[in-house]
């Protein structure tokens, strides 16, 4: 059976929250969001009220003075808290020693509700969205968030979502494009698994490494990334490339280009 995306109890913590937060009675909060009585409010934060539309969040949101995109973060936060310690007892220790933010928390605690293997499709939407909330970090930051996180500094997703992240910033930031290389390896060299495998993420990450260095005209470097993407991607080659796209590898023949020209090594 599919599991709820979210848990019955978020949004009634979540509006609790912010009404005290605003220091507001329910009789306020009723008011200021334009809701037809306290009892409205009554409602949603008893729970029966099971499911208040977003346009009533987003008044309740408005009427509290907190921005929509940091109310979406304490929905977030508060479902995978929920679902994390109702599954697991999740112990935060340490997670809030770093407070970057609530989208960060939440993907820290989200980690732990994850299953361990999940569909490819589902990892690199989570990649996805984790790397939103922090690629306009500056590098030191983002290196430590990622550090941070049990899911996301063992995510194959992340590692090839950082691959192709630093081809896109190839060609108008070198420096970039090598920096996000160098954050791929580190992550590809944590993800978990067959060791054929590891070798197929890590000579994928590489390739990426070569072409970065080729594009900050670092010939003999480029070189020796190829080569050690060649090494590992054939002592990989026991173990089947999986959902690693590659095609999306740069080519190892092509020493002025950036863009990928097909896959094979």
């Amino acid at each position: 059976m599919t599991e709820p995306t979210e848990h019955p109890r978020a949004s009634k913590m979540m509006v609790a929250f912010l009404r005290l937060y605003a220091d507001m009675s329910q009789t306020e909060l009723a008011q200021a969001a334009r809701l037809s009585s306290q009892s409205r409010v009554s409602e949603i934060e008893s729970g029966d009220d099971k499911t208040p539309s977003e346009d009533v969040l987003r008044r309740i949101a408005a009427a509290t003075g907190v921005r929509w995109e940091l109310v979406t973060h304490l929905r977030r936060f508060i479902n995978g808290f929920l679902f994390a310690t109702e599954r697991a007892g999740v112990s935060l220790a340490g997670s809030t020693a770093h407070p970057e933010s609530l989208a960060v928390l939440a993907y820290l605690l989200e980690d732990e509700a994850a299953a361990r293997h999940e569909p490819p499709a589902e990892a690199r939407l989570a990649a996805e969205r984790f790397w939103k909330e922090v690629a306009g970090l500056p590098s030191p930051r983002r290196r430590r968030l990622i550090e941070l996180s049990p899911r996301a500094s063992k995510s194959w997703a992340l590692a090839e979502l950082l691959c192709h992240e630093s081809e896109r910033a190839a060609a108008d930031d070198p420096q970039e494009a090598l920096e996000l290389t160098e954050l791929a390896l580190s992550v590809a060299g944590r993800v978990e698994g067959k060791e054929e495998w590891k070798r197929l993420l890590q000579g994928y990450a590489w390739a990426f490494v070569g072409n970065a260095r080729r594009v900050a005209k670092d010939h003999s470097g480029a070189g020796a990334a190829f080569a050690k993407a060649r090494e590992l991607w054939r002592s990989g080659a026991a173990s089947e490339a999986g959902p690693l796209q590659e095609e999306r590898m740069p080519s190892l023949e092509a020493p002025g280009s950036f863009a990928p020209q097909g896959g094979g090594i």
